[in-house]
């Protein structure tokens, strides 16, 4: 549960689970988090090896987030409850 827990993680494992995104795009995707929230978040999952960061220009500063091997792993558990979620009406 600390992995995935919380508010946003799985939300952030959703969005990045077909394609990197750079933070502006997972911002835009997720309307109801803060910008500062989603960056603590995006540095914890990236500490916790869920997530990569790559810089792909200096200047201006341009980041894109993937998901790792292990972030992928964990993307079942999130379907599984989308699923469990859909079949009750919730």
């Amino acid at each position: 549960m600390r992995l995935l827990g919380g508010k946003w993680k799985g939300s952030l494992l959703w969005h990045l689970h077909e394609e990197p995104l750079r933070f502006n795009e997972l911002s835009r995707r997720m309307p109801g988090a803060s910008r500062k929230m989603l960056s603590v978040r995006v540095k914890e999952m990236e500490e916790e090896g869920l997530l990569t960061r790559h810089v792909l220009e200096e200047r201006p500063v341009a980041v894109e987030y993937r998901i790792t091997e292990l972030g992928q792993s964990a993307f079942g558990v999130l379907e599984q409850l989308k699923e469990w979620v859909e079949e009750r009406g919730l």
